[in-house]
């Protein structure tokens, strides 16, 4: 029963960590494709209506963070997996000295 709620927590964590790091490539995206569409040669209200979105985009690309420890990305169930198994090492070299 613990086995399944730890696979169950870990697959959770692998894919609220994969769907931030894809939200963060889309908003890495259409940062570039605001400042593309700025060089274009357009109207006032356009021009005004893409430097509002990239001031938006701008001040939401900060990364996630879980309260502030840690952020949350791609690298995150790495993370925690080379720190499970450092201390894992840890803990069986304890049990058999």
């Amino acid at each position: 029963m613990f086995l399944m709620w730890a696979v169950k927590n870990i697959v959770l964590l692998v894919l609220i960590s994969f769907e931030c790091e894809n939200f963060f490539i889309t908003l890495k995206n259409t940062q570039i494709v605001l400042l593309m569409s700025q060089v274009k040669e357009c109207s006032v209200e356009e021009r005004l209506v893409y430097k509002s979105l990239l001031r938006a985009c701008r001040a939401s690309s900060e990364a996630m963070s879980a309260c502030g420890v840690v952020s949350v990305d791609a690298k995150l169930p790495l993370r925690l997996l080379s720190v499970l198994v450092t201390y894992t090492i840890v803990l069986l070299q304890f049990a058999f000295l």
